[in-house]
């Protein structure tokens, strides 16, 4: 693909620079610690343009934004960085960190018409990151005009209101983001709390609310610590994400719950939704998160008498003050069904040599189902099967499974098709109590 001529030129005090820590080997820093500025400092230019110096920072604030190109949510915040650095030019100075290469970066910088203004940009950064460690990007480090760090933060709290707020001096009521880990982590969340009870529990479950750690929403988890008894721990989840995994079999018929964000085999029977659906308003979400996330951790003996997903819903209604019921309702749907034109492919060599976006081999109707569903979760309409999940199938596709015409036409000329169509399906009911 031809890079357009409005690309971005790195000239100016849009600097591409390596950085050197002269405090390499120091602890990690907190809010409170002040950054020395003299550490910061760089070995190139690119382009004839100006190095970053320290009478660059004296006497403004800056903002560290650490990013990187594989996530496309960290790098898709550099252009409301740019507006900031360009509302604030004498105060604030914004410093864009990745520990990808320069070449990688430029062309996230191209790809985005980055304007030369925008900031100082660190590449191949191996020092930065191991004064601020942390799980995913992006992450926010807000420093004041004297050097000392004030926030630690998610990357949608850099808004212009709250920036003004803070080169004002104002006490901000942001939450600090904090890292505690992935599904795999060795310790539960109890013995975060306590470990002295550890070694004498048989069952709990712990429900948390109002965190803001950086925690992707956790799959069961089964044999922490080498444990095989039952777990099922949830981070930073919302009610309708604990909701819609606890009743995932009973609506959606699978042995195995999996995690999917869409609901639309969900209905709202409340007076108030605001607890169900995260605001977009940037200034509102941390206040939000306060109120309605949740963690959740369930620990049972190995009995295997008590389904760990039904003590799951049993939780959910006796701590939030909601009930939930299955109901068939008839609802607008998409559905997988024969087409009777159409043909099915045979396994055979030639159907091995090219190279597919989606293909089953032998196989059943319950993969293709499952990656459907996952396609198109946030679609309205659900997605259901008048073809037994476990029939055999064999089948090749070509196109991207989220086009939903090329998606169709190519099902045809292999038997299938979908449909839309009212249909009487379970739904997951949730009311008031």
């Amino acid at each position: 693909m031809m890079r357009s001529k409005k690309a971005v030129v790195f000239t100016g005090i849009f600097l591409a620079i390596s950085v050197a820590l002269v405090a390499q080997k120091s602890r990690a820093l907190a809010i409170g610690d002040t950054l020395p500025l003299q550490t910061i400092f760089p070995t190139a230019g690119v382009n004839g343009s100006h190095p970053l110096q320290e009478k660059n920072l004296e006497g403004k604030a800056i903002l560290l934004n650490f990013w990187n190109i594989w996530c496309q949510s960290s790098w898709k915040g550099i252009p409301k960085l740019a507006l900031l650095q360009q509302a604030f030019p004498n105060e604030l100075v914004v410093v864009n960190i990745t520990s990808n290469t320069a070449e990688e970066a430029g062309d996230i910088y191209a790809q985005l018409g980055i304007h030369p203004a925008t900031g100082y940009s660190v590449t191949a950064d191996t020092s930065l990151g191991r004064l601020f460690p942390h799980l995913g990007d992006p992450l926010h480090v807000w420093i004041d005009r004297s050097g000392v760090i004030r926030h630690i933060t998610h990357g949608y709290n850099a808004t212009r209101e709250h920036m003004t707020a803070f080169l004002k001096g104002e006490t901000l009521p942001l939450a600090t983001r904090g890292n505690l880990g992935s599904a795999s982590h060795p310790t539960t969340l109890l013995a975060q709390a306590s470990t002295l009870l550890q070694k004498d529990l048989r069952a709990y479950s712990v429900f948390v609310s109002g965190q803001h750690e950086y925690a992707a929403l956790s799959s069961p988890v089964k044999g922490i610590s080498g444990d095989p008894k039952p777990r099922l721990r949830f981070l930073q989840a919302t009610a309708l994400d604990l909701f819609r995994t606890a009743f995932f079999e009973d609506v959606y018929g699978y042995k195995e719950p999996r995690v999917f964000r869409g609901n639309n085999r969900i209905q709202l029977a409340v007076a108030d939704s605001t607890p169900f659906l995260k605001p977009t308003d940037s200034n509102k979400i941390d206040r939000w998160n306060g109120q309605y996330l949740y963690n959740y951790e369930l620990f049972l003996p190995p009995s295997g008498k008590l389904d760990p997903y039904h003590a799951m819903q049993l939780d959910l209604v006796r701590y939030l003050p909601y009930t939930a019921t299955l109901e068939t309702r008839l609802v607008p749907c998409r559905v997988l069904y024969r087409y009777p034109t159409g043909r099915s492919f045979t396994v055979g060599k030639d159907k091995t040599a090219k190279t597919y976006k989606f293909s089953i081999r032998e196989g059943t109707f319950r993969p293709l189902m499952d990656v459907l569903t996952m396609a198109y979760q946030h679609d309205p309409k659900p997605l259901i099967s008048d073809i037994s999940l476990d029939e055999p199938l064999s089948l090749f596709l070509s196109v991207e499974l989220e086009n939903f015409d090329a998606l169709r036409r190519e099902l045809r000329t292999q038997g299938l098709d979908i449909k839309d169509d009212l249909r009487p399906i379970k739904m997951l009911v949730i009311r008031d109590r």
